[in-house]
């Protein structure tokens, strides 16, 4: 529950924020954090490594001091949101919005590629052409993702070691327990969820995957490392349904701002399509990280001119 409460806080709360009066704050703030990440940079990298780092693509993936890629991702993408928001209130902001995109580049994921290539199509549809984003763009959007992503998509759904991948087989036995299950599911805390490899969940043994790496009694560190098959194997096909239902309403909502607050809008996009993408590879929606952007897509769907 706790991204729809934040994002109900971020609505009702700071939805109401005065970004003309308190904008340059807060950008300065942002400021402040960027350029610590800028030194922290180049001294991570000039000095041969001194934060956990892997290396993709012949580079070192950025991370620093938090405890995994996705994390500093998602709060480049936090930033990157905020900035969007006051960019029409704050001038000379451009220069933090490419390095915060560059650095999101860094982390040398899959999902992060993916979403800055998505803000600067977004940014030239909404902010330049002036064009709302319809199905159309939505379709081009995913096409490009999966253009951008298709040695991952290969790799966990083509790879000869699939049987040997977490998430693939989170994501084949949910489909079961969703139909042996039928039409709610196997309860919370039973599947794909953190909870459920705390206490063990039986259903890892019962559907034979208890033997993947991650997924093992004595080392469960990937039973939450997935999102639609914890929606399935816990609250059913019904639950997916519900939960599809919510998703298409949020987006609907999105679109209405287009004509209060542009730059609200392409935050909000942004931020919905970014979480929509890290569905596919993360717990997502109920990830700690997903709060800040569920605050950023409260204020968005306050409908309000700020």
């Amino acid at each position: 529950l706790k991204f729809w409460l934040t994002l109900y806080i971020g609505s009702e709360i700071f939805g109401n924020l005065d970004f003309y009066r308190y904008g340059k704050r807060i950008v300065l703030n942002i400021k402040f954090i960027i350029w610590i990440y800028i030194i922290l940079f180049f001294i991570d990298n000039l000095s041969g490594g001194i934060f956990p780092a892997d290396i993709r693509y012949n580079f070192r993936s950025t991370q620093f001091f938090y405890g995994a890629h996705t994390v500093f991702a998602a709060i480049c993408i936090f930033l990157i949101a905020l900035l969007t928001i006051i960019k029409e209130r704050v001038s000379q902001i451009n220069f933090y919005l490419v390095v915060l995109l560059l650095l999101l580049i860094s982390t040398m994921r899959s999902k992060a590629f993916i979403a800055a290539i998505i803000y600067i199509l977004v940014y030239y549809l909404i902010l330049v052409l002036k064009k709302k984003i319809n199905i159309k763009y939505i379709i081009m959007l995913v096409l490009i993702g999966i253009i951008i992503g298709i040695t991952q998509i290969q790799f966990y759904f083509f790879n000869d070691l699939t049987d040997d991948i977490a998430r693939v087989g989170m994501l084949v036995a949910s489909i079961f327990i969703g139909i042996d299950h039928f039409p709610l599911g196997a309860g919370f805390g039973t599947f794909a969820s953190f909870y459920s490899g705390q206490v063990y969940s039986p259903l890892y043994i019962d559907y034979d995957i208890s033997w993947m790496y991650g997924l093992t009694e004595d080392h469960p560190s990937l039973v939450s490392d997935a999102f639609w098959p914890m929606i399935i194997g816990q609250n059913g096909y019904i639950g997916l349904i519900i939960f599809i239902i919510i998703l298409v309403k949020i987006f609907k909502e999105i679109q209405k701002i287009y004509y209060i607050d542009k730059y609200k809008y392409m935050s909000g996009i942004f931020v919905f399509l970014y979480l929509m993408i890290a569905s596919l590879a993360e717990s997502a929606f109920v990830h700690p990280i997903a709060m800040p952007l569920a605050l950023i897509l409260g204020i968005c769907l306050k409908k309000k001119s700020i």
